[in-house]
């Protein structure tokens, strides 16, 4: 799945967690992150990975793929409940998108 298409799981926690559930990954899970294949665009593909299988890089690689991280979980759905222009309905899945692309690779 593109990060555009996350983008709806991240702004309904609901889904997140059926996302989860049909991942096999523990939403217990400690230091969940938002990896992106290849490179950090909106339509990369999006792989979630505990810190435990990443050792807390930016930069890894697993299976001939090589991951760039974005933002932990918790921090990108805490950015958008946080910001009034983001939540609900007022913004598009591109702007999402956009804003937590722009946050990742200037604010964090």
């Amino acid at each position: 799945m593109k990060l555009l298409g996350f983008i709806d799981y991240l702004v309904t926690p609901t889904k997140l967690e059926g996302f989860y559930r049909t991942q096999n990954i523990s939403a217990e899970a400690e230091g969940l992150s938002i990896y992106l294949a290849g490179s950090l665009t909106i339509e990369s593909k999006v792989r979630l990975f505990g810190i435990e299988e990443t050792g807390g890089q930016i930069h890894f690689q697993q299976d001939g793929v090589d991951y760039i991280y974005l933002l932990e979980i918790d921090l990108a759905t805490g950015l958008v409940e946080a910001d009034p222009n983001l939540k609900g309905n007022k913004a598009s899945d591109l702007e999402l998108a956009d804003r937590l692309m722009r946050y990742a690779i200037y604010d964090a």
